[in-house]
């Protein structure tokens, strides 16, 4: 999608939200290819792909609501990406499950780094759970 049909929709949908509303999630791209030489110029080793808290995995979102309310206090620390869903579920407010609020959970526990979290043990607990529920499969 282009830069001018992201702005033609957000102002469609602030024009019209919807009886529900509308929320727009804007997910940058971080273009890790485009820059690797640039990367790489200042990495030790030039692999800036070996570390997971690596500029080259850093990228932007936005969040936008039309006609609904969002609460940010879910986005106010850096985040993962595995946990986006749950926070902007979280932010609008919207009807949840059991699946999101223990991944919502599990961002608090784990300060929003999931491949970094502090205690491992929760995530191989969680992934375990979804997998038990047959709603991951690690085979």
């Amino acid at each position: 999608m282009s830069k001018q049909d992201l702005q033609d929709f957000r102002r469609e949908r602030e024009r019209m939200p919807g009886p529900n509303g509308t929320i727009v999630l804007d997910f940058g791209d971080h273009q890790a290819v485009a820059t690797k030489d640039y990367l790489a110029a200042g990495t030790p080793g030039n692999n800036v792909f070996s570390d997971l808290g690596s500029i080259a995995y850093k990228t932007y979102y936005t969040v936008h609501g039309y006609g609904r309310d969002i609460d940010m206090r879910p986005f106010a620390i850096p985040l993962d990406v595995g946990f986006l869903a749950a926070s902007l579920i979280e932010a609008a407010g919207l009807p949840t499950s059991p699946t999101f609020e223990a991944l919502a959970r599990l961002r608090d526990a784990c300060e929003g780094r999931y491949h970094a979290c502090p205690d491992r043990a929760l995530v191989d607990q969680h992934l375990r759970q979804r997998q038990d529920a047959g709603l991951l499969n690690l085979d």
